[in-house]
């Protein structure tokens, strides 16, 4: 589920969308302190167990994941240290839908929430789906591409320097203390990501696997969402 935020002030838009305010708690009651009710919300739902893999594989290729897919669903609660791990490893806990809906609901009123399927209304029907947000945000129609992709996957070239880049380790601490600034360390580390960089194709989900996945662990907090948003996502 993706979240975005759009803040309105005197007729004027601003919008930002960011997967950490999904799961931390707080941000809710953080917004309407700080902007009021008056705030809109476009909620981009994606079938669950697809969204958890796609997050697993891309934990993957970064080198920080070395389970099965299958075994990190199961063990992800004990995995959970601190919120920089619940960031990383919260492939089950980013799709349960249902509860971090009702704590922006406890904030902000339903009519204040779009509710689009990634499946359906972006990926099938996009051009309608910009004229049903501009609707709800009451603002011009714009002609707009549609002819959207999704993003290429990547994987590391060579896993050692992926390793020395991602994973906590002497080499990063030796260049913390040459390189102060942590903006320019940044652009460093970016660099080298990039140039260790190959597309790949990503590896398919066994169906047999999704569907029993599904039933284990999402299928009643979809009904819940369902429920909660009056809306069937035929998942």
């Amino acid at each position: 589920m993706l979240l975005i935020l759009v803040i309105i002030k005197a007729k004027k838009f601003s919008g930002e969308f960011d997967p950490d305010y999904i799961m931390e708690g707080k941000v809710a009651e953080r917004l309407f302190n700080t902007y009021g009710a008056n705030l809109k919300f476009l909620v981009i739902f994606r079938h669950p167990v697809d969204r958890a893999y796609s997050h697993y594989l891309m934990t993957k290729r970064k080198g920080l994941e070395d389970l099965s897919f299958e075994d990190a669903l199961k063990k992800e609660v004990g995995r959970k240290s601190n919120f920089k791990e619940q960031k990383v490893f919260a492939y089950k806990t980013r799709s349960l839908y249902a509860e971090h809906l009702r704590n922006y609901f406890k904030f902000f009123p339903r009519e204040n929430f779009l509710f689009l399927v990634f499946e359906e209304d972006i990926k099938k029907q996009l051009p309608e789906t910009i004229r049903r947000i501009e609707d709800f945000l009451q603002i011009e129609h714009q002609e707009l591409p549609t002819d959207v992709h999704s993003n290429q996957a990547f994987e590391a070239k060579n896993e050692m320097v992926r390793d020395l880049v991602r994973r906590p380790n002497f080499v990063k601490q030796i260049f913390k203390t040459l390189i102060p600034g942590k903006s320019t360390r940044k652009k460093l580390r970016d660099f080298f990501i990039k140039q260790n960089a190959k597309t790949v194709k990503s590896p398919k989900l066994d169906l047999e696997i999704r569907h029993k996945l599904f039933t284990e662990y999402f299928s009643n907090d979809i009904l819940a969402t369902e429920d909660l948003i009056q809306k069937k996502l035929n998942y």
